[in-house]
């Protein structure tokens, strides 16, 4: 009896097994106190919001490269020598609104191409977006972004690749992969912690991220940007913006907040003028 209770004793006091870096951050958001947002919760166009005062003309289509996938693109008309950007939709899937933005760009005289992740497959809901993120294949994922930037390449010397949430992640995913990319932009995408990868990354990068985000908060991103420097990466731009949640950035969301959008927004537009043109 005595030997069980020592035994017992021994267990209760057990230490915990150490924890990998993204667990014990995942942990720290988990109990993390939650900061009231001053989101503005408003639904706005994404055109009436981030379109340009003078738009330049343009012309959209689909184009289909396989027999389950297909890209939207939209392009400045007579402008034959834009750069190209690669977007890549968030969630739910290459919805309107993610073609809208492709239309935005657009208008800002860059040629913009988004790409479906999902082979047509459409999320309603945000269970079933969780779902079809979950279910994706990342070795396909990637592939089809790199079909991507080896479709661009026949028609411009300079591409970029860019969005936010899982189009983040993905971006990032195309970023270690790729060794042609001329820029990339991460919006509040999940990240990778492992140094030797992130030596990868031969173009500027701008990370943007939301400072109370249930994904990423900023614990991560400190210790993120300690890896990148350990990595040697020192052409990166990182922005945590206070006061808003995961997903901030989308003006169709409910965590929508339109000062920093705006704001991330007009960093954007710098960052592609800077290293695109």
């Amino acid at each position: 009896l005595i030997a069980i209770c020592i035994l017992f004793l021994s267990w209760c006091n057990r230490k915990a097994p150490s924890k990998g870096f993204e667990e014990k951050h995942f942990e720290d958001m988990q109990n993390k106190a939650a900061i009231e947002a001053t989101n503005s919760g408003e639904n706005i166009s994404t055109i009436a919001l981030l379109a340009p005062a003078e738009p330049q003309e343009i012309t959209e289509m689909n184009v289909w490269y396989a027999t389950s996938t297909t890209w939207f693109y939209a392009e400045p008309v007579n402008i034959p020598d834009a750069p190209w950007i690669i977007l890549i939709h968030e969630r739910r899937w290459l919805n309107d609104h993610i073609k809208d933005m492709v239309r935005i760009f657009a208008m800002n005289w860059y040629k913009a191409l988004a790409v479906d992740l999902y082979n047509w497959q459409v999320a309603s809901d945000m269970e079933t977006a969780m779902k079809l993120s979950q279910w994706l294949n990342q070795e396909e994922a990637t592939q089809n972004l790199l079909d991507a930037e080896t479709y661009l390449r026949t028609k411009t010397t300079k591409v970029a690749s860019l969005w936010r949430c899982l189009g983040g992640k993905q971006s990032l995913e195309l970023s270690l992969a790729s060794d042609t990319l001329d820029a990339t932009i991460i919006y509040y995408g999940r990240l990778t912690w492992n140094v030797e990868i992130l030596k990868n990354i031969n173009e500027p990068v701008l990370w943007i991220f939301a400072e109370n985000d249930n994904w990423i908060p900023p614990s991560a991103v400190q210790d993120f940007e300690a890896w990148l420097a350990e990595a040697g990466k020192t052409n990166t731009d990182i922005t945590i913006y206070s006061w808003v949640n995961h997903a901030f950035a989308n003006p169709t969301w409910k965590a929508f907040a339109k000062e920093a959008t705006l704001d991330a927004w007009s960093k954007t537009l710098d960052f592609l003028n800077t290293n695109l043109r």
